[in-house]
């Protein structure tokens, strides 16, 4: 069914085939639009903008709001293409179905570790990378910490026991 070809020259990179092939697409389909989630200087999709300013949207760090977009766009007879890493668009899933108040370091080794395994295997460390793995940081305080812990409680009195 496939023909096995033999070479020895290296090919593009698999993010820089994805761009080319939506670029062209977007040649060929006025209906197909390009969604990105401010990753677009890592993923190369911020070149698809100059194909078409106006079919190519990024959202900023707003996956889920991407997702929704894109359904939106899809329902309007539009072809959407969305793109963010594996790991924040599965922690908005996460999120949705666990129970927030029980949040732990372990519930958010998912996006920390996708974030840092990306930059091992090649991606730039870049300064929305590391607002993002802040922001993670930040939060599995924020979801931790508890004030009632910290707080030292005032002496209770009994009401209705004025003379």
């Amino acid at each position: 069914m496939f023909k096995q070809i033999e070479t020895t020259e290296l090919g593009k990179e698999l993010r820089m085939v994805v761009v080319d092939t939506i670029k062209e697409l977007m040649q060929q389909d006025e209906r197909i639009v390009a969604l990105d989630a401010d990753l677009g200087g890592a993923s190369g999709w911020t070149t698809l903008e100059g194909t078409s300013k106006e079919r190519f949207i990024n959202v900023g760090i707003a996956e889920a709001n991407m997702v929704g977009t894109a359904a939106g766009l899809s329902l309007t007879h539009y072809i959407p293409f969305i793109h963010t890493f594996g790991p924040f668009s599965l922690w908005y899933w996460c999120a949705q179905y666990a129970n927030l108040s029980e949040l732990s370091v372990y519930k958010f080794i998912m996006p920390i570790s996708g974030s840092i395994l990306s930059v091992i295997l090649g991606e730039k460390f870049t300064a929305p990378l590391l607002v993002g793995l802040a922001l993670v940081c930040l939060s599995i305080i924020m979801m931790n910490y508890s004030p009632a812990k910290h707080k030292k409680e005032a002496p209770q009195t009994k009401l209705g026991s004025v003379k």
